[in-house]
């Protein structure tokens, strides 16, 4: 179309943006020849999108949730409606501030689903075949989530066992001091097991899990439960009848963040024990969720970042992206049930 770009963005060294913060910067656009335009706009355009299919063969079908956190435009040639221009060959700079919203969710990618921000440069041509030249580059985007959940938290079931007598069965009683937790530090868990029967327990286990929840447009979900790596702790067992308290530290790491604030991806963590018996009797589960908030995360670059635009070599335009086939991951570490409500104890059996 004889036009290139070139986009300098203001963000002083850092690689990740704050919601309700600013995004400024320069379009630098390069025209080779005289060039009609009717329009040419610079946006910042932030989107969540999952997909992902269940079934085989004729009964499969696919699952899609879309969302828009921020859609915000500026007119680079100020033209009036139904206006052209010729732009004559040269060097131009257009200045652009954005802002986010303080409620938009952090930027996110996995093979279901993602929540990607971009600016987005569009030059439009006239014509009876209106022909476009199209330009973005990816910015992160992070959100501290806010603590909506009780502390103390404290949650707990009754394990009970088939083809005992009465009165035989374990208490399971977890509870987590703090629920919003800066991500590298400590997750405290202390347990108390009462155990009022003469099965054994052969080991408990302590763990992190991340808990993927994707949501379509019609609210069908798609949940992946994984074990973070480097949380699992394994402890020895009880043989006697007895009551016991145990603390228990599941370490997190600085990487890690929740996701609040969007209706297609949550993301969630949940600190997890796991009271295990002999076959063929089923480990019981207790999950206590937690808040992760990252707070290491301006990470410095050292310079301001210059991203050459092109329409070759760029991430896929959102409208690409939608049309992209998305595989379902089958990597999942998911171990034991889920036996309790966080809030009212219950009664499982086996």
């Amino acid at each position: 179309m004889g036009v290139k770009c070139q986009l300098l963005l203001n963000n002083e060294g850092c690689s990740l943006y704050k919601t309700g913060g600013e995004v400024t910067g320069t379009v630098n656009y390069l025209v080779d020849k005289p060039t009609e335009f009717c329009g040419a706009t610079v946006s910042l355009i932030g989107t969540g999108y999952c997909r992902w299919q269940e079934g085989s063969s004729k009964n499969r079908r696919t699952y899609v949730g879309t969302e828009t956190y921020v859609e915000q435009h500026i007119d680079i040639l100020q033209l009036k409606d139904h206006e052209i221009t010729q732009i004559e060959p040269g060097s131009y700079q257009c200045p652009f501030q954005f802002l986010l919203p303080e409620d938009a969710p952090s930027t996110h990618s996995d093979e279901t689903g993602s929540i990607t921000y971009k600016i987005k440069v569009v030059f439009k041509k006239p014509g009876f075949i209106k022909s476009s030249a199209k330009f973005s580059t990816t910015i992160q985007v992070y959100s501290n989530p806010q603590p909506t959940l009780p502390e103390p938290l404290i949650a707990g079931f009754r394990k009970e066992f088939l083809f005992s007598s009465k009165n035989k069965f374990v208490n399971i009683k977890g509870e987590v001091e703090k629920t919003f937790i800066n991500a590298g530090e400590d997750i405290m868990l202390t347990v108390t097991i009462q155990k009022e029967t003469g099965i054994p327990i052969t080991g408990i286990r302590t763990e992190l899990v991340n808990l993927m929840t994707y949501t379509a447009e019609c609210n069908a979900q798609h949940i992946n439960p994984t074990i973070v790596n480097g949380t699992t702790r394994e402890y020895s067992g009880i043989t006697e009848k007895s009551e016991t308290t145990f603390r228990y530290i599941i370490p997190s790491f600085p990487h890690l963040f929740s996701i609040q604030n969007s209706k297609v991806i949550a993301k969630e963590y949940k600190a997890r024990v796991t009271v295990r018996f002999p076959f063929p009797h089923i480990n019981a589960s207790l999950d206590l969720p937690v808040i992760l908030n990252m707070l290491d995360c301006e990470i410095k670059t050292g310079e301001p970042s210059t991203d050459q635009l092109s329409t070759h070599d760029l991430p896929p335009s959102y409208w690409q992206v939608m049309n992209e086939d998305i595989n379902k991951s089958d990597d999942e570490e998911y171990d034991g049930e889920k036996k309790n409500d966080y809030y009212e104890p219950q009664s499982s059996k086996s």
